[in-house]
């Protein structure tokens, strides 16, 4: 790092998905945000929103957008790493018109329906039901 004004620095972003690695001169006094800006336009990072990237350094997230890198600690123990993480969602490639595609959609069988048959349980075990039904047999004989 040189000790001039604006003390720059070349930093070196790996970014976690595929260890891609890119090396960027920058002012330390620079915010969060400006070293975002600039890796959204670096060709070998590709293409990442701000928004969608989350920095790490010394195992730390960098989350205050607005302050300087060294005041985030970027430099300290003469430590110019950071590991780039992306949470854009994966893109996909739309087909063609010239392909064929078939969409198989699979339907539900159709099962029977079920026959609701209504039984009385009877969950008091009391044995008065027995006893009404044999007071009866002994009036009617």
């Amino acid at each position: 790092m040189s000790n001039n004004s604006q003390e720059t620095a070349t930093l070196t972003i790996l970014r976690t998905s595929d260890a891609a690695k890119a090396e960027i001169t920058f002012s330390v006094n620079s915010s969060l945000n400006d070293l975002k800006q600039k890796i959204s336009t670096n060709s070998s990072l590709g293409p990442i929103d701000p928004a969608y990237q989350r920095l790490f350094h010394l195992g730390r997230e960098l989350k205050s957008g607005g302050r300087s890198l060294k005041s985030l600690g970027v430099g300290r123990f003469s430590n110019f790493s950071l590991h780039l993480h992306s949470t854009c969602p994966e893109t996909c490639d739309l087909l063609s018109s010239d392909e064929e595609v078939e969409i198989v959609v699979p339907v539900p069988e159709k099962r029977p329906a079920k026959q609701n048959k209504k039984e009385i349980i009877d969950l008091l075990d009391d044995d008065s039901d027995n006893e009404q039904e044999q007071g009866k047999r002994q009036r009617v004989s």
